[in-house]
């Protein structure tokens, strides 16, 4: 199957997918991702009930997804000014 390209929008958030901080180097993203996709990955979630399954293949799908945001530099790049606007407008609208 193919996957549908990876959310770019901060309405995901990318970063606590795969726990970890924004400021987090590549190389702490990239362990973390791994730990997750072994964890959440169809081969090893195989023998879990089917509600179970579908559970772990969605949380699987958004730690791809999120992998691919944040391990390519332009899309993260776009991905965070996004983020940042999004953060700076409800700051905006608390102060209201």
């Amino acid at each position: 199957t193919t996957m549908p390209p990876p959310s770019n929008t901060p309405d995901v958030d990318h970063y606590a997918v795969l726990g970890v901080d924004p400021l987090s180097a590549l190389p702490v993203v990239s362990k973390s991702y791994k730990k997750l996709a072994l964890k959440y990955h169809p081969d090893k979630t195989a023998k879990l009930k089917e509600a179970e399954q579908k559970v772990a293949t969605d949380r699987f799908i958004q730690i791809k997804e999120s992998w691919a945001v944040l391990s390519d530099e332009k899309a993260k790049a776009d991905y965070d000014d996004k983020l940042r606007g999004k953060l700076a407008r409800a700051e905006s609208e608390r102060k209201r």
